[in-house]
């Protein structure tokens, strides 16, 4: 793009340049660049120089879009380490989970989102996200057809308390049972 061939000489020239990397990530931000390999590098040097949980946010929706998700995970968790305000982290949680669960990790996506209730009770994705893990999961867990079936039991009773959670979600809630 134009943007790049503007900027990307600056950047090699300079790559700790704050002022540059602020307004590289400014423009490309406004200009919603999320596929851009310099938005991408000048995110994560920004990152290292002044690291906060915003930052570290920014850059895993980044990832997350670009489908990295090792490293979308990485920054979503410096985000809920750096992140003071509990529903903020909790949503920094949720994010793992879900980004858990993509990438099959059935238990670390179920650690990631009752990290995400204990931080907000009143959130009802968290337990939406541990049924489809444990429906997920049910394949692999059990001997025979009777301890697979538990487990999508397990599943309901979390899209249940999904929906008592927040009723907004009973709809989906409904879906999924």
């Amino acid at each position: 793009s134009m943007l790049d061939e503007i900027f990307t000489q600056k950047y090699e020239a300079d790559s700790s340049d704050l002022d540059l990397l602020k307004k590289i990530t400014r423009i490309y931000d406004h200009q919603d660049c999320a596929q851009s390999d310099l938005f991408a590098k000048a995110s994560e040097s920004f990152y290292k120089i002044e690291p906060s949980a915003n930052a570290a946010c920014n850059l895993g929706k980044l990832f997350e879009v670009q489908n990295r998700y090792d490293k979308a995970a990485y920054y979503y968790k410096q985000a809920a380490e750096l992140e003071t305000d509990k529903i903020t982290r909790s949503a920094y949680y949720y994010k793992l989970s879900v980004i858990a669960e993509q990438q099959g990790e059935h238990q670390l996506c179920r650690t990631h989102a009752l990290k995400a209730i204990e931080l907000n009770p009143s959130f009802g994705d968290p337990y939406l996200i541990i049924g489809i893990a444990y429906a997920m999961a049910s394949s692999n867990c059990g001997s025979n057809a009777f301890e697979r079936g538990s487990i999508f039991w397990a599943a309901v009773d979390m899209f249940i308390k999904a929906k008592n959670t927040d009723p907004g979600l009973t709809e989906k809630a409904d879906e999924y049972i």
